[in-house]
């Protein structure tokens, strides 16, 4: 599956789908990405902005009650 390429920059291909959803996050907020069309990238994007509020909004909430006990 490797081929060798020449590139003047260096690139990270990975799949995201099967990531940490706050990983997923942090790679479309900082990393430009690339897809077969414009409407897939846009439709991902989406689904893991949601993801991660709901994934944000429960992590922040255990953060406040978990080591509010501590």
């Amino acid at each position: 599956m490797e081929r060798v390429i020449k590139l003047r920059k260096r690139i990270d291909v990975k799949i995201l789908t099967h990531a940490p959803i706050a990983f997923q996050y942090e790679v479309i907020k900082r990393v430009k990405l690339f897809f077969k069309n414009d409407m897939m990238r846009k439709r991902y994007e989406a689904e893991v902005l949601l993801s991660y509020l709901d994934y944000k909004e429960m992590s922040d909430w255990l953060d406040r009650n978990l080591l509010a006990k501590v």
